[in-house]
């Protein structure tokens, strides 16, 4: 009997076990009540929100979160149904801790008389939210048909069952379109290499979200695909990508004609033509679920979210008189319209791809660049940051500090030849009261003075008092909590705050905006031969130091002559010869040596010379070289003269052979230099 018991046992709690396993790795969802067109009762908004809870927990594949809780949450957070927007349709995501929210639309209903009775036929649309990312990956278009029926069957009835039918097909289609999932193996700087590949149903070119946990860190697209892994070219990134990230893929949502929503024939939706998309399109992030278009423009908003239109990375020679040039990165943005306040932009903070546990520059909110300097030892371009998070509405904390972290001992500077990916995000202050956040005392404790309320006192809970303002008191003693009612305590002394009259000002961090290429902060070339002064021949071979220091980096390199010092913008007084590639690495102290081509400057009789007469006429003539990485977007900051997007050496000069002319040499095919 023990035996069968212990039998027993085993197999029930197996069985337990097994299905709260399966329970847990299944993907959370929550539905939300569709919108409907004008002219339709909202009753069918609901009807189609249920309906396709219902299809999506008869799969099996999905924990569905109750409606009855999804209503609460709604209702909670203060908010109408159905849901307005994106952005509240998000937020609700997140304070139910989904992975997915899934809402839509009834675009259009009819009623037809047909053989035998009459029919309704409804178009609806059906899209399923990434909450992490806030982007749009799966959805449907259909047109929901119900049974033909015949007597006194009143519309309401024969279109509730179209969208019972409709809600039955979206679903069937939502699990047809493959949607895979992969993890993030290993990193490079704009690229990862993720474990699944076609088999798992991924395709060149599709569109990818990695996240790590509940917040998205990246956007991208599927490359160089092989049947079990593939790699990611990173297009976005909002925090550094890292081994075990999540990669999930995007489906293009199909967008149904809200003006014209059925086909000729009725049997179909209308589809709406799909526009091409900037590098922005369907990017809703953190910072959209709080809607600070509203905060900070005073308007409903939009759903881009992000603070700045566009990241430049580029290497520069940043001017120190002390010790001449330095070794950097100019990082720049634009302020869109979420960020155009000065008073609400607290302060940037720029963070390079080699480093997450601290940024590498930190600005006013009032600058729109900064310079990534090369330090010999740790960096101090800053001393305090501040580590927040996005408004999210609920129960997200209102943190009324600014700069509150230190940076991290060792953080190391930039190293030359290695290439970066910057980012920037926004440290932004807002109002109490223009948040989505409800900050209240509840009673019990002591007596805290609160923007000047005294709230409460020891004993059991009683009333709450909601403040208007934040203090930092000392608790209070005495008085006793009757129902309800606090009677007066000791009053605890008035705390200090950041306040505005009696508003508190909470601070956050909004999402990062990544550069959309790398950047190679590069030493300066240094030419080495002839020396100052010295006759240009090409025996012994011109050459020059490459700017590449420890680190094989592709590099292109130009040479420039000119009649004047200050390199003109002009073809007859300035010319560039280019591209001389170079590879080496060089040393810690060095970059490789690199010799000219034997080139023909001047006109000897037998060949013309490359240079323009003016050139070739000049004495001395001033020289200098000129270096980017092959690979860096957009490249080195312009050139003031020439305009060129390369690090140029310091110039020098030189002087023609008293034979005249230079010694003829191959011909040499040139390219056009970057610009």
């Amino acid at each position: 009997m023990v035996v069968v018991a212990l039998l027993v046992w085993f197999f029930s709690t197996s069985f337990v076990v097994s299905a709260v396993a399966q329970a847990e790795f299944q993907p959370s969802m929550a539905v939300a009540q569709f919108t409907v067109s004008d002219g339709l009762s909202a009753s069918y908004g609901q009807t189609a929100g249920d309906a396709i809870h219902d299809e999506l927990a008869k799969t099996g594949k999905f924990r569905v979160i109750p409606t009855d809780q999804v209503h609460r949450q709604i209702s909670t957070m203060g908010l109408s149904e159905p849901l307005a927007g994106t952005t509240n349709i998000l937020r609700v995501g997140q304070e139910l801790r989904v992975g997915s929210i899934v809402s839509g639309g009834i675009y259009g209903a009819r009623v037809e008389n047909v053989a035998g009775g009459r029919q309704a036929k409804v178009a609806m649309q059906v899209v399923v939210y990434d909450v992490a990312s806030g982007l749009p990956v799966n959805g449907a278009v259909v047109t929901g048909v119900s049974t033909v029926r015949s007597g006194n069957v009143s519309d309401q009835t024969l279109i509730n069952d179209a969208i019972q039918a409709g809600a039955a097909d979206s679903v069937l289609e939502l699990q047809q379109h493959q949607l895979p999932n992969a993890t993030v193996l290993n990193t490079l700087t704009d690229r990862c290499y993720i474990n699944q590949g076609s088999r798992a149903g991924f395709k060149n070119g599709q569109t990818v979200v990695l996240s790590r946990g509940r917040e998205q860190v990246a956007t991208g697209r599927i490359a160089d695909l092989e049947p079990d892994e593939a790699t990611v070219i990173i297009e976005r990134q909002m925090l550094g990508v890292a081994p075990g990230d999540h990669v999930r893929a995007v489906f293009p949502i199909p967008q149904i004609d809200t003006e014209s929503p059925f086909s000729a024939s009725g049997n179909s939706p209308r589809l709406k033509r799909q526009a091409k998309s900037g590098n922005n399109s369907g990017l809703v992030t953190l910072l959209a679920v709080v809607g600070l278009a509203a905060v900070l423009l005073g308007s409903s908003g939009g759903n881009t979210g992000l603070v700045t239109d566009e990241v430049v990375a580029e290497p520069a020679m940043y001017p120190i008189e002390s010790n001449g040039p330095t070794v950097s990165v100019r990082v720049s943005w634009r302020p869109n319209l979420f960020a155009k306040g000065n008073s609400q932009r607290a302060a940037w903070q720029v963070w390079r791809s080699d480093r997450t546990d601290a940024p590498v520059a930190v600005t006013s909110g009032d600058q729109t660049n900064v310079f990534d300097l090369q330090y010999a030892g740790a960096i101090t371009q800053y001393t305090n940051w501040t580590q927040l998070t996005s408004v999210t509405g609920g129960a997200t904390p209102c943190v009324g500090t600014f700069q509150n972290e230190t940076i991290p001992t060792g953080l190391p500077s930039l190293q030359p030849g290695h290439p970066y990916i910057y980012s920037v995000e926004l440290v932004y202050v807002l109002s109490q009261i223009d948040t989505p956040i409800v900050q209240t005392n509840t009673s019990g404790g002591g007596g805290n003075t609160a923007g000047g309320l005294t709230a409460g006192g020891t004993g059991g809970t009683g009333t709450g008092v909601t403040a208007t303002a934040t203090g930092g008191g000392t608790t209070g003693i005495g008085g006793t909590n009757t129902t309800g009612t606090n009677t007066t305590g000791n009053t605890g002394t008035t705390g200090t705050g950041t306040t505005s009259g009696n508003v508190t000002l909470c601070y956050f961090v909004s999402p990062r905006q990544s550069s959309k290429g790398t950047a190679t902060p590069l030493p300066q070339p240094v030419i080495l031969n002839p020396a100052q002064g010295g006759v240009f021949t090409n025996s012994p071979r011109p050459s020059f130091a490459g700017s590449v220091r420890d680190f094989p980096t592709e590099i292109d390199y130009v040479v420039q002559f000119s009649a004047q010092s200050d390199f003109p913008r002009n073809s007859s007084l300035t010319y560039t010869y280019g591209t001389i590639k170079g590879f080496g690495a060089g040393t810690a102290s060095s970059g490789p040596t690199i010799p000219l081509p034997s080139l023909t400057l001047r006109d000897t009789g037998v060949t013309k010379g490359l240079l323009p007469p003016k050139i070739q006429g000049a004495s001395p003539v001033f020289w200098r070289i000129g270096a980017r990485a092959a690979n860096d977007r957009p490249g080195p900051v312009k050139d003031p003269q020439t305009h060129l997007r390369y690090i140029f050496s310091q110039p020098s000069f030189f002087v023609w052979p008293s034979t005249g002319g230079t010694p003829s040499a191959t011909s040499h095919t040139t390219t056009k230099a970057k610009h």
